[in-house]
């Protein structure tokens, strides 16, 4: 108790500039959902969401993952039509019942970066600010997704990778 200490960051590229990010895409899967549910937590704090959309693809590999698929669930029930979420299983074996969609939030079968690239045309997607943070695989994939076929400059792009 009375140390003085000095805090800096954020270290990633993976921050928001308020003043220029409008609308925004978030790409995570694994251990980066907490980039995810930090945003929308930020989004609705400064209510970015009246103003602006916000198109999250959380990439899981079952519905195992209840806690995060929570948060998911409640930012989708409190936020307006300009939040979608896509909650993307890539391991959820074929006979699994999904659970039933609601406004603002879908199941899907499939890994991130495809299930993204079907989200948002090319001009849509020139038009955002994407984040995009995960595992080194799922990470990879996606930016190849947003260079390649979305045709975005890296500029647009912020990015974290974990291990």
């Amino acid at each position: 108790v009375g140390t003085q200490v000095t805090v800096f960051g954020p270290l990633g590229t993976a921050h928001v500039h308020p003043a220029q990010d409008h609308d925004m895409a978030v790409l995570v899967g694994g251990s980066g959902a907490g980039v995810a549910l930090s945003l929308l937590d930020w989004a609705k704090a400064t209510g970015h969401l009246s103003r602006h959309r916000l198109d999250v693809v959380c990439g899981l590999r079952t519905l195992r993952s209840q806690q995060v698929i929570e948060r998911l669930v409640e930012a989708a029930k409190s936020a307006s039509e300009n939040l979608r979420v896509v909650v993307a299983l890539s391991d959820e074996p074929a006979d699994a019942d999904l659970p039933q969609a609601i406004p603002g939030l879908t199941y899907e079968r499939g890994f991130v970066h495809e299930l993204a690239s079907e989200l948002l045309s090319t001009e849509e997607w020139k038009k955002r600010a994407v984040f995009v943070a995960g595992p080194p695989p799922m990470v990879e994939a996606s930016m190849r997704m947003l260079l390649l076929r979305a045709k975005l400059s890296p500029t647009k792009i912020r990015y974290d990778s974990f291990s």
